[in-house]
């Protein structure tokens, strides 16, 4: 309910932006309002007819209408083809779509996320960050609990099952890896430049350890590449940080990983 609420003041805010001249008028105005797929899309579609209806409640004259699109390049193209009036994108979507299409979107709202106690607690100290997020740090408990504080960065965190051997970046060489679509900051965009300054890279074909490559299997979605980990199809997985704490991934908690 908290993001529910958060998520409403945002819209409110946007609402001030497109068009509150309108309301009290005799027909309604429609606003169509799309997300990019960041956690398990049915969250946002079971919380989107009460953020619609709060909308409404708020904002007299307009009608929401809000959905999820089925990747990130969706919610972009439905913007440029003007299926929805408003979308909520990724810092690297907005760049990409402003280099490719200048001026056709217009940034009016910014956000910030609130932070892992572990981020603040390990602020700068990525090795033990991790180490803490695994638990193998001595009286330091990690259960995904978030600090007051807030941060404008945002994660990608690979995962692996405890018993598979890799524990760094350069042991990925030759192993298959769940990946999200090419437009996905954490599922893609981030791990592919940490490939690229170990001197691996991502293939689509079987992969060559000797050449550094890492084979990338596309999932539509992050719940979908925690189940290939977890079924044995993937060696590992690119989410964002820490997903391990989502509802999606917490239904799987009688598997052990890292």
């Amino acid at each position: 309910m908290r993001k529910l609420f958060k998520l409403a003041a945002a819209v409110l805010a946007l609402g001030c932006a497109i068009g509150v001249a309108s309301c009290g008028g005799k027909d309604e105005k429609l606003i169509k309002i799309q997300f990019i797929p960041s956690q398990d899309a049915s969250i946002i579609n079971t919380q989107a007819p009460k953020l619609e209806k709060l909308l409404e409640e708020r904002m007299p004259g307009y009608k929401f209408e809000i959905k999820v699109g089925t990747d990130y390049t969706a919610v972009v193209n439905a913007m440029l083809a003007g299926q929805c009036d408003v979308g909520f994108l990724s810092a690297q979507q907005y760049a990409q779509v402003s280099v490719e299409n200048p001026g056709k979107v217009e940034p009016i709202l910014t956000s910030v996320r609130s932070a892992y106690q572990v981020q603040i607690d390990y602020q700068g100290d990525v090795e033990n960050q991790i180490k803490a997020m695994n638990g193998e740090i001595t009286d330091y408990e990690y259960l995904g609990q978030q600090a007051e504080q807030s941060v404008t960065y945002y994660n990608s965190i690979c995962i692996t099952m405890r018993d598979s051997g890799i524990n760094s970046v350069t042991d990925l060489a030759g192993k298959k890896v769940a990946t999200q679509k090419t437009s996905s900051g954490a599922g893609y965009v981030y791990p592919a430049v940490l490939l690229n300054k170990n001197n691996l890279k991502f293939v689509t074909t079987t992969p060559d350890a000797s050449k550094g490559e890492v084979q990338a299997v596309t999932q539509n979605g992050y719940p979908a590449a925690v189940s290939a980990v977890l079924s044995g199809d993937v060696d590992a997985a690119w989410l964002f940080i820490d997903v391990r704490y989502t509802a999606f991934y917490n239904n799987k908690d009688s598997e052990y990983y890292q």
